[in-house]
């Protein structure tokens, strides 16, 4: 306790620390793509090969970028990329969506106009965050929607930097 180490390079094939964010440099604009049930080869990497949920395809990239799986509930450093993830709307998304501590870049949920979220999504201490779901505008009968459980938040946001929700309902 209380020792300090300062490492200007560090090059090694593995680290074993719960406190060591990774830090992705510089992959630019990333774009996953979802669809409950999956399509193709179930990677994401393309609209042809939907990861089969959000947290799937968020564990594809982490394992693609050689990180655990589930990393980008535990915390990474995106510095320089921006990560969307594209939710195809022909059914409804059950899954719990936990993401946390993303620092440098961003990430969007984008979910197409047709979509029905019934999980919850949480975010806690991320630094640029985006959910759009396609509405045409506010009087409009279209969007994505989100549905509260019980007395739950369909989406949860603590100790972020900067939030835009934008072009969803909420029920």
């Amino acid at each position: 306790r209380g020792n300090k180490a300062y490492i200007d390079t560090l090059e090694t094939n593995r680290v074993i620390s719960d406190s060591v964010i990774p830090l992705v440099i510089d992959k630019g604009n990333i774009d996953i793509y979802v669809q409950v049930g999956g399509t193709g080869n179930g990677t994401g990497t393309d609209s042809n090969n939907r990861a089969s949920s959000i947290n799937n395809a968020l564990e594809q990239l982490a394992i693609r970028w050689g990180l655990k799986a589930n990393q980008f509930s535990k915390g990474i450093n995106l510095k320089g990329t921006n990560i969307v993830v594209n939710c195809n709307g022909t059914t409804s998304y059950s899954e719990n969506v936990n993401i946390a501590n993303i620092r440098g870049g961003s990430i969007r949920l984008n979910f197409e106009s047709n979509t029905q979220v019934t999980g919850l999504i949480n975010v806690t201490s991320c630094d640029y965050v985006y959910i759009t779901g396609n509405r045409t505008d506010g009087n409009s009968n279209d969007g994505a929607r989100f549905y509260r459980t019980d007395d739950s938040n369909a989406i949860t946001f603590r100790g972020c930097k900067m939030v835009a929700c934008r072009n969803f309902r909420m029920y």
